[in-house]
């Protein structure tokens, strides 16, 4: 170990980039260099949105390359683990935690693999094959969901290790006509089915709300002419640093995603007291209960989302009730409990 109490943890990922598991890990890191000796390894990319403490090691140059394949980031990967000599291996989503399976196997380093997608994300059935052979080699699997955890059945040792809240929320809230979708503009997110459930409502009801939709990525022209063909009104805000002033605003969020590990915007909508339509997913699941904090409508059924649109915008009460129960629905995702969660995960791994 790195000394009398300290642990030595390298966490490691593909990028860092703008999504839920980079998040985590920066939250986690950070909270956990107080105590251990935390080496960070990024192979690909980094767009320099988190900031960490200045005392974790951060790995860059050889291992700091988007251009490295299969085998030459397996290389890349034991010489690492070797520098480094860490207590436990901590990686992140599913092929760098195949990629670090594979580089540790004759190394035997201590392993945890994070998961933060769904199982059913990847849709190559050999890919997903990989990925559970791998997971059958590591010392510890974190979920994010029980069904990824009843799932993953044939590993031995497994955690559901939910995200923590990564925003907090005043007692100010000013909610407006807002109806805001927050995620990137790709197939999974379900843009697409949001914006047809919106053109299921009547002008004379939707007119009266702004409809905000913070994020980016490839299909954002795709989707900016699907709804010039719908004649609907939306505001695509790209990437926004604070997304707390959205929240702080919108009577009601909607989330469409046709998969989800862990709903990171369902969770902060929540914080917040917004009203939360969801698809209905792994990841949703986890977090709501339907028709009591929030509304659930089947996944990809745009026909149903609209229904659900058209009664949240025509019910105050519901809206009332929905959005004091979702504040309370979220308590237990405070970053103290998730980080002392992880905590614990790493102290059972090292003392096996």
């Amino acid at each position: 170990m790195a000394g009398d109490n300290e642990v030595r943890l390298l966490f490691v990922i593909a990028g860092l980039r703008n999504g839920g598991a980079e998040r985590v890990l920066s939250v986690v890191s950070n909270a956990l260099c107080n105590e251990n000796e935390v080496h960070l390894a990024v192979l690909e990319d980094d767009l320099k949105l988190y900031e960490f403490n200045a005392t974790i090691h951060y790995l860059k140059n050889k291992y700091h390359d988007k251009n490295f394949r299969f085998i030459r980031k397996i290389l890349a990967l034991q010489e690492c683990f070797k520098q480094v000599n860490p207590d436990v291996i901590i990686s992140f989503i599913d092929w760098t935690n195949v990629l670090c399976v594979i580089a540790n196997y004759n190394l035997k380093f201590k392993h945890i693999a994070t998961e933060h997608h769904a199982h059913d994300y990847l849709k190559s059935a050999k890919f997903r094959l990989v990925r559970d052979m791998a997971y059958r080699h590591v010392d510890m699997l974190s979920v994010l969901n029980k069904t990824d955890f009843e799932y993953y059945d044939f590993v031995k040792n497994k955690v559901i290790l939910h995200n923590p809240l990564f925003l907090s929320a005043d007692e100010l809230l000013e909610k407006q006509n807002v109806i805001l979708s927050i995620g990137r503009l790709e197939h999974v997110k379900g843009f697409d089915l949001f914006f047809r459930a919106l053109a299921m409502i009547d002008d004379e009801i939707l007119s009266s709300y702004k409809v905000l939709v913070v994020g980016d990525g490839r299909l954002k022209n795709e989707l900016k002419k699907l709804c010039d063909s719908l004649n609907l009104n939306v505001e695509f805000l790209g990437h926004q640093s604070d997304v707390g002033k959205f929240y702080k605003i919108a009577k009601v969020v909607v989330v469409a995603s046709r998969s989800e590990g862990f709903c990171n915007v369902l969770a902060e909508a929540g914080a917040f007291g917004c009203v939360r339509i969801t698809s209905d997913t792994a990841g949703s699941r986890e977090l709501v209960k339907n028709g009591i904090d929030a509304i659930v409508f089947e996944n990809e059924n745009f026909h149903e989302l609209g229904e659900a649109l058209r009664l949240v915008l025509s019910d105050e009460a519901l809206v009332n009730t929905l959005s004091k129960n979702s504040k309370n629905s979220v308590k237990e995702l405070s970053p103290e409990k998730i980080v002392q969660k992880w905590s614990e995960m790493i102290r059972k791994v090292v003392k096996k």
